[in-house]
């Protein structure tokens, strides 16, 4: 799942997950989130990204969308200690919430049930 630039919805995610079932992956940006001067109504805190892949029950999530361009007031390198001190409380273990650095790629296991 990847859910673009998406602001938090109580309901919207919950249902997803509840229709769709659980996903392998959530791919979730968590920048943009301080003082909000351009991401009013469509960014998520870090807090809030993790919310969105409990709701979407996803086995790993992944934190993107930060750090690149200074549209709000949050530090640089905040957004990737919030992700994992939210993703922790909330019960993800370390291997399954990722940050990538720059220029990292991961191979994705193949899912054998879908063919």
């Amino acid at each position: 799942m990847f859910a673009g630039d998406s602001a938090y919805s109580p309901t919207l995610f919950m249902n997803t997950g509840k229709k769709l079932g659980a996903f392998d992956l959530a791919i979730l940006g968590i920048g943009t989130y301080g003082n909000r001067k351009y991401g009013v109504n469509n960014h998520t805190t870090p807090e809030q990204a993790v919310v969105i892949g409990k709701e979407l029950n996803a086995k790993t999530i992944l934190g993107i969308h930060w750090g690149t361009i200074d549209l709000s007031d949050e530090l640089p390198f905040e957004p990737p200690k919030r992700f994992h001190a939210a993703a922790r409380k909330s019960g993800y273990s370390a291997e399954k919430v990722w940050i990538f650095k720059i220029g990292e790629t991961r191979w994705l296991p193949e899912r054998r049930d879908l063919k």
